[in-house]
């Protein structure tokens, strides 16, 4: 196993760990709504790390396609458990819409264009316009009584979305001019 392929597989244990602890704590003592979706976020994002991962076996284009599809509506339902403490309901209509282009142009990509690029950006998006708006909202609609909290985890988003867009831009200049192998689990998403 290559140290890329070990560093998705500890990144998909953690994904998953990490959304099951918060699952179960938020269907615990505190029945908290917020803990519970972003728990839900995290394993729909580890499942989708599994079904792309799933491609080295066979049906690479649809393993690509469905598991950053999953990767794409992680950060919708995170979003939605950190919304969970402000007035701000999403508009399903307008998410629909945006993971369904996403996965248009996931599918388009994957069963003919075959661009790396556009499986590690394209479910980018959605996750950046989720977290800053997440973000935003939780600073100015948070609980009073947690103001503290509020900017913490809104700088911590934040800082989410920088590493995201930064690992895009570095994967970019990697990736030009050189020959990226198949196998290279980075060529197509982590």
């Amino acid at each position: 196993m290559s140290r890329a392929q070990t560093l998705v597989l500890a990144l998909l244990v953690l994904h998953f760990l990490l959304g099951a602890l918060s699952l179960a704590i938020g269907r615990g003592e505190h029945k908290s709504a917020a803990l519970r979706w972003w728990g839900a976020g995290l394993l729909a994002y580890a499942l989708g790390l599994s079904v792309t991962l799933a491609g080295i076996l066979g049906a690479r284009s649809m393993a690509l396609t469905v598991g950053n599809g999953l990767i794409t509506a992680a950060p919708v339902l995170c979003a939605i458990g950190v919304l969970a403490h402000t007035r701000m309901r999403l508009h399903f209509g307008w998410i629909s819409a945006g993971v369904a282009a996403t996965v248009l142009a996931l599918g388009w990509n994957n069963f003919s264009y075959a661009s790396p690029m556009v499986n590690l950006a394209a479910p980018s998006i959605m996750a950046v316009v989720m977290f800053l708006l997440a973000a935003f909202v939780i600073l100015r609609e948070g609980p009073r009584e947690s103001a503290i909290a509020n900017q913490f985890l809104a700088a911590i988003m934040v800082l989410a979305v920088g590493t995201w867009v930064m690992r895009i831009a570095a994967m970019y200049t990697a990736m030009q001019g050189s020959d990226i192998p198949d196998d290279f689990p980075e060529r197509d998403r982590i």
